[in-house]
């Protein structure tokens, strides 16, 4: 049916923005647009709100907060 097909979607989009964040240089994140972008090119049109979204329920920070996250733990592995 269309549901389930829309939810396997989903879950391949979800997957997908969690592998493009797992690769990321910590220094450097990529925003919910570049993210969108990169999707784009592997055949998924997704909005930039719409990555947003996905994002959160992966529990996957935002890209200040990442890079945030990366700043603080190398000053205290300094």
């Amino acid at each position: 049916s269309e549901d389930s097909e829309e939810g396997i979607s989903a879950r391949a989009i979800r997957l997908k923005i969690k592998e493009i964040v797992d690769a990321e240089d910590p220094q450097k994140p990529i925003s919910d647009a570049q993210i969108s972008k990169l999707l784009e090119t592997s055949g998924y049109r997704v909005a930039r709100r719409t990555v947003a979204k996905y994002r959160d329920l992966e529990n996957i920070k935002s890209t200040s907060q990442r890079k945030r996250a990366f700043q603080l733990n190398q000053l205290v592995h300094s």
